[in-house]
Parts: structure tokens; C-alpha cells; sequence
């Protein structure tokens, strides 16, 4: 079987460290065509310019033989690009976030519907080892009915850069901040691994001086069932200044519960080239003792496996575009949260 032929819009950070390495390594893929300013990164990491081209335009790229559109542009460009992509039959794999409207991601997934092509986004955190870990446990009832979970992305970056350095993410644009770049990480997670919520309250943090956009926040999900005197607080939360980073995952639960320490480490061996990630550190308490041991890395390549899967054998794809419409739903409610400064109920799709 051929294999699937990439047009890959975008060769920043996430195009370039984030999908160019799974798609160079999988056979099912041949990145055919890349459309990005950034022509020397590109002739390196692709350098038989018979295999792989330079597209002039996002337009020439779209109109090409490509199979498969992957959109690691600007946020603010993913719907137009993403339907314009549909439209001319492409199957398309967005990194996150999808879109910034549950009207726009609900078009779209009717559009591909109508195309029968495969709809995905990049919610690659599924595949990092603390939150592969976390679904385990959760699932197999290891601690019993929780109570509370805690999910953070945190840094200590307390000095933005200079106003000409600023990347569109720190600029005051439809999807920028931190919220809209990690939110959607720890929302899908969370998803994942308790459902949807019942009520949610947001608020965006701005922590560094001269902020124009939010660098942090603090969202609560509401899981409780008050006719049973229940209270169930999931906590997800990212901020720019914090001392102390290290902190990655709680689960406080009836039988103990965990803590995660560190970041998996993929992404960091992807950004340095480096073979080995670090594994994260592992803390349980089963109402008696506690343990400590190591987590195993997870593998973003399973991603893009499925994602092959998806297009040549017609699985569903590891994420599918209803999936990714959920975080979207709550991620236009907890703006709305934050603007009324108010706790909000949320309705499932």
C-alpha cells in the first residue's frame, strides 16, 4: 500500500518537533509538500527536494495530491485552513486547539462527514505517561471512588520577552494566551479520565508585568452530586511564575491516592534531539503506606499510528473531531465564566 502523502502547513515549534519527527519515521507517511517561511529548517530535516517540496502558497499546497492536511499554523488560521482543506476532499489532522467556536468545529465535522474524511487534532498528551497512568488507575479502581484531582502545567517565566521578540501566542489575538495554548491539553485530559463536568468556573491570571494576554489560570470542574451530599473538584491550572514547577498530577481518593512529580519527557528529548526521556516520579498512598517509584515515558508515535490506521483502514481516529469539539464546548463556557466572574452549568453535547 502507498503511503499517505502529508502537506504539512507550518514548521514553527509544533511542526517541527512535534509532527515532522512521526511522520519522517512512519512508514505509512511521506511528507510531500510544506508550506512555511522557514525554508532552511525545512531543507535540512527534508532535504531531497524531488520528494519534498516548498509550497509557494497555502492554496498551492491544499490543490496538490496531498492525502493528508496537517495545520500547525497560527490558531487563528486552523478553521478557515481546516475547512478549505475538507472542501478539496484532504483528510485533516489540526494540533491543538481545534477551533475557537463550537459553531466552527461543528460545521467542520459535518463537512468532513459529507467528504467522508478523517477529522483529528493533536491532543497528544493522551499518549504521555502520567495521564496514561492516571486513566489506569482510575479505571481500575485502584483507590476507590475520588474526590479530587489536580492537573498542572506550570514554568517559571517570569520576564516576557521584548515586544518586537513576542510570538503571536503573547500577542493579543483570537486564541492567544496560555489558557488557549495548555487549556486544551488538561480539559481533554480531564474529559478522559472523569467525564464531562456538571459546572465549571474559570479565571484567567496575568502575572508577568506588561501582560496583554493571560499567562496563567485556575479552572474548577464541578463533578458533585448534591442529592447524595457529594462533592467531587477536579482543579486544572497553568501558570508563568511558579517556583516550583515540578508538580504534574493529584488524585486524592477513598482508598489513598497519587501524586505525579515532573513532566513527561518527550517533549523534551524531542526539543533537544536527546534519545532517552526522563521518566517522572511516582508517589502512592494505599491508606497504610505509601510507595515511590518511576512511571514509564509514554509514546506520541501511537498517535500518528492511529492516525494512519484511521485514513487507510478506516478506524476511528485515536482522537476523534467529536472528542475535541468537547473541549472546545468548554472552553467557550469557561471564557464566558471568567467574563461574569460566576460558576456556570454545562450542558454535555
Amino acid at each position: 500500500m502507498n503511503p499517505v502523502k502529508v502537506g504539512l502547513i507550518g514548521y514553527g515549534l509544533s511542526g517541527r518537533v512535534f509532527h515532522a519527527p512521526f511522520l519522517k519515521k512512519l512508514p505509512e507517511f511521506q511528507v510531500t509538500q510544506v508550506f512555511s517561511s522557514r525554508e532552511k529548517e525545512v531543507r535540512f530535516d527534508f532535504p531531497d527536494a524531488s520528494k519534498t517540496k516548498l509550497a509557494a502558497s497555502v492554496d498551492d499546497l491544499l490543490k496538490s495530491d496531498v492525502d493528508l492536511v496537517v495545520i500547525t499554523s497560527p490558531n487563528t488560521e486552523h478553521y478557515s485552513q481546516a475547512k478549505a482543506a475538507l472542501q478539496l476532499g484532504k483528510h485533516v489532522l489540526l494540533e491543538k486547539p481545534f477551533v475557537a467556536k463550537l459553531s466552527e468545529a461543528e460545521e467542520l465535522m459535518a463537512l468532513a462527514e459529507q467528504k467522508k474524511k478523517v477529522l483529528s487534532v493533536f491532543h497528544n498528551r493522551r499518549f504521555d505517561g502520567d495521564f496514561i497512568w492516571m486513566k489506569e488507575a482510575l479505571r481500575g479502581g485502584r483507590f476507590g471512588d475520588w474526590t479530587f484531582f489536580e492537573s498542572r502545567f506550570d514554568r517559571f517565566r517570569p520576564l516576557l520577552p521584548a515586544v518586537e521578540q513576542r510570538r503571536w501566542r503573547d500577542q493579543p489575538l483570537s486564541m492567544s494566551g496560555v489558557f488557549w495554548d495548555l487549556g486544551p491539553h488538561l480539559i481533554d485530559q480531564a474529559i478522559c479520565l472523569l467525564g464531562f463536568p456538571k459546572d465549571i468556573q474559570l479565571r484567567l491570571l496575568f502575572q508577568r508585568a506588561g501582560a496583554t494576554v493571560d499567562d496563567g489560570f485556575i479552572l474548577h470542574l464541578g463533578y458533585g452530586n448534591q442529592s447524595h451530599g457529594t462533592s467531587k473538584l477536579a482543579v486544572l491550572s497553568a501558570g508563568s511564575v511558579v517556583a516550583f514547577p515540578e508538580f504534574r498530577m493529584r488524585l486524592d481518593a477513598a482508598k489513598g491516592g497519587a501524586q505525579i512529580i515532573g513532566m513527561d519527557g518527550q517533549e523534551e528529548s524531542l526539543r533537544t534531539g536527546q534519545g532517552q526521556a526522563i521518566r517522572q516520579k511516582l508517589r502512592t498512598f494505599d491508606g497504610d503506606s505509601n510507595q515511590e517509584s518511576d512511571i514509564p515515558v509514554g509514546d506520541y508515535t501511537q498517535f500518528y499510528q492511529g492516525i494512519a490506521e484511521a485514513i487507510l483502514y478506516g478506524k476511528d481516529a485515536p482522537v476523534t473531531a467529536q472528542e475535541a469539539a468537547d473541549v472546545v464546548q468548554i472552553m467557550e463556557l469557561a471564557i464566558r465564566s471568567h467574563h461574569l466572574g460566576q460558576r456556570l452549568p454545562v450542558r454535555s453535547l
